[in-house]
């Protein structure tokens, strides 16, 4: 299971989920790798917020019991 950054863009109304790189050190710099990937996806970070989790939600099982 693999850590995730989990953005709110507030100028689109998305919620994004972006999938950290295993090798990416544990105290790596973060905003610059996020700033980078919205960029390139032609998003600005200084209209997101974000944080950064350890589950994968779309993965996680629902139960009725």
């Amino acid at each position: 299971m693999g850590k995730y950054i989990w953005i709110l863009d507030a100028s689109s109304g998305d919620v994004l989920r972006f999938k950290i790189p295993d090798n990416f050190p544990e105290n790596g710099d973060h905003e610059r790798l996020l700033d980078k990937a919205l960029t390139a996806a032609g998003r600005r970070l200084k209209d997101c917020d974000w944080m950064i989790g350890n589950v994968d939600f779309y993965s996680m099982e629902v139960s009725d019991e």
